[in-house]
């Protein structure tokens, strides 16, 4: 089978790859991903859930190719052999704009930020993957190979006080391979073993520079690199203990090795008492024994699960060396009070964990105006969550009702951050090794099919709280972020003519600071409705209606779209009138305890594009 893909309409078409997916490495191995966390964050998460909606079609300003081709073999009746190869390239133009505030805890402005930005980005992704398999009555082998090279570029440039450019170059290439193997014996007893291993090579180039200068002789300039190996074994054993008890053992030995270095060049812009150039280098070993009971009794059922480690950490900061015990408990008990309702209740508690991948004990570059201190290799205090559930069905009526109510609470260290303006004016949001936090919340949810189950509705509302504390400029102060969302959707079809799907979501945010609110509440009302005709068996009309509102544009922006298609065939052809009514920008905002986030992003302006696919 071979795919070819090309699009500038704004339509997301990348990520044609055949991925890892957990339930096909059978001893519960995700793929694990530490490249997205080369960069440590910011201590201060974003909160406000009023981000974008508008999604990738809306925004997005692009040129797009995705291609793949894929070939299975059945060697026998119990063995295949496949081989996938992809790549996808895709280049984006975007500006935006963004004012962004820092404050203290009685709301007063540190710091404030106005720019206009604009850029272009480039990505270029080539990947091969070859799997084997075999799977019978008492084996089952899988074995997944994969190998790809990823290159992204940007350039952009940023209007504030100053004109700064930025151009920014990531070139990684990376080798997977996933090996499992089952093994039967009877009814009683299942082995099976697993091997994940992942190499990982990344260097990464940040320049930023005065507009008006060669980027050659720019204000700073950084090269980091990466590089890691990670290894996974994991063996396991199942048997039947008796008719009630099932026991279920997993010896886990991962070993992890990395290198990280930096080096800095820069102007007094992005000068730190943080080292500006080093190597790093550490070694991880964690082997761990997990242990898993069940019981299953009538309308009971208990789950209770012990893993136990002793994770080994060397690394090549004075004082940074640590070996410990992690400890990770669980346990659940589920009652069906009739076949049609069941109580869950689950409770957890973690020890133990190091954050060994966000290490990079360097002075590090964030975009123009932000630098980020290095975070202190030490064990995580841990944390306990709770959770309870109550659900029920009637499945010839089509009802189904779902509620539960958790929290989590713990504490957990935090990194400490460094900004700078335009003028040079510095602030700093500094906080302790390790820092509470509590968050506690509810959900219900609700479904009900209708006439005779051509028509589904769905309600669903959520809410929570989280509370922890900061610290900025050494005062510490208590915050408390508060979050409510409700959903209805309605999906059917009239006949076999008219299919629709209307979905209502309505939300607020805010966020208070020793009892007193930082800013006003956020909310935020959106609409999504989309109705299918097909009034004869080759013409199918698709009117698409998007309604957004929320407190920071203060006007209620919506989108309409037609489109027609055709078919003959195996051909499709068709006419899409996107954005009939033509906006042209978006705002949205991000908001943390101490600091707010405004953007405002362009939208895609009205257009008319064709398209057409023949199916070979």
């Amino acid at each position: 089978m071979a795919v070819a893909k090309f699009d500038a309409s704004g339509r997301d078409i990348i990520r044609n790859m055949e991925e890892f997916h957990p339930d096909e490495i059978v001893v519960k191995m995700d793929e694990i991903d530490f490249l997205n966390r080369l960069r440590p964050q910011s201590y201060l998460h974003a909160f406000s859930e009023t981000g974008s909606v508008m999604g990738y079609g809306r925004s997005a300003f692009n040129q797009s190719l995705s291609s793949s081709f894929y070939s299975k073999s059945a060697i026998s009746p119990n063995y295949s052999f496949s081989v996938s190869a992809d790549y996808e390239q895709e280049r984006l133009l975007y500006n935006s704009q963004i004012q962004q505030e820092f404050f203290d805890k009685t709301g007063t402005t540190q710091l404030s930020i106005d720019e206009l930005s604009s850029g272009r980005h480039w990505t270029r992704l080539p990947a091969l993957e070859i799997r084997f398999t075999r799977n019978d009555t008492t084996r089952f082998v899988n074995d997944h190979f994969r190998i790809r090279n990823n290159y992204s570029s940007y350039d952009a440039e940023s209007e504030s006080k100053n004109r700064i450019g930025q151009r920014f170059s990531m070139m990684d290439f990376e080798i997977l391979n996933a090996f499992s193997f089952i093994k039967r014996n009877g009814r009683n007893k299942v082995r099976s073993f697993s091997l994940f291993s992942q190499y990982s090579d990344r260097d990464e180039q940040l320049n930023v520079f005065e507009a008006d200068t060669t980027p050659g002789e720019g204000t700073a300039f950084q090269q980091t690199h990466t590089r890691f190996l990670y290894n996974r074994m994991d063996g396991s054993i199942s048997m039947n203990l008796s008719r009630l008890w099932t026991l279920e053992a997993h010896t886990i030995v991962p070993f992890f090795l990395k290198q990280f270095q930096s080096d800095l060049q820069g102007i007094p812009r992005f000068s730190s008492t943080m080292p500006q150039r080093g190597l790093f280098r550490l070694f991880s070993f964690r082997p761990a024994e997990d242990l898993r009971v069940q019981y299953k009794n009538g309308r009971f059922r208990f789950t209770g699960q012990e893993e136990f480690a002793i994770p080994l950490i060397m690394s090549s900061l004075k004082e940074q060396n640590l070996s410990h015990l992690s400890f990770n408990t669980h346990a659940s008990f589920s009652w069906h009070f009739s076949p049609e309702w069941l109580a869950d209740l689950s409770l957890s508690h973690r020890t133990g964990t190091i954050d060994e991948q966000a290490l990079n004990p360097f002075l590090l570059m964030e975009s123009y105006h932000s630098l980020v201190s290095r975070p202190i290799l030490k064990q995580d205090p841990g944390y306990f969550i709770g959770r309870i559930s109550l659900s029920g069905q009637k499945p010839l009526k089509g009802l189904s009702m779902t509620s539960s109510f958790h929290i989590q609470h713990g504490r957990q260290w935090r990194i400490d951050r460094e900004l700078r303006s335009d003028d040079n004016f510095v602030l700093t949001q500094t906080s302790d090794i390790t820092v509470p936090f509590t968050r506690f919340g509810t959900n219900f949810r609700l479904n009900k099919s209708l006439f005779d189950f051509r028509q589904h509705l769905s309600f669903s509302i959520e809410a929570f709280r989280h509370s922890s504390s900061l610290a900025q400029k050494g005062a510490v102060s208590e915050y408390d972020a508060d979050h409510v969302r409700a959903n209805v959707q309605w999906i059917g079809s009239i006949g076999e003519i008219i299919k629709f799907d209307l979905q209502e979501s309505a939300s607020l945010s805010r966020i208070q600071i020793d009892g007193a609110k930082t800013a006003e509440t956020t909310k935020q009302i959106i609409q999504k409705a989309s109705v299918s005709a097909t009034p004869v068996p080759w013409l199918q009309i698709d009117n698409i209606l998007d309604g957004n509102w929320n407190t920071v544009s203060r006007e209620v922006i919506l989108f309409w779209d037609v489109h027609f298609d055709f078919l003959v065939g195996k051909t499709r052809f068709g006419v899409q009138c996107n954005n009939i009514l033509n906006h042209q920008t978006y705002r949205y905002r991000l908001e943390s305890p101490l600091s707010q986030i405004v953007f405002s992003q362009p939208l895609r302006p009205f257009t008319v594009n064709m398209h057409f696919a023949v199916n070979f």
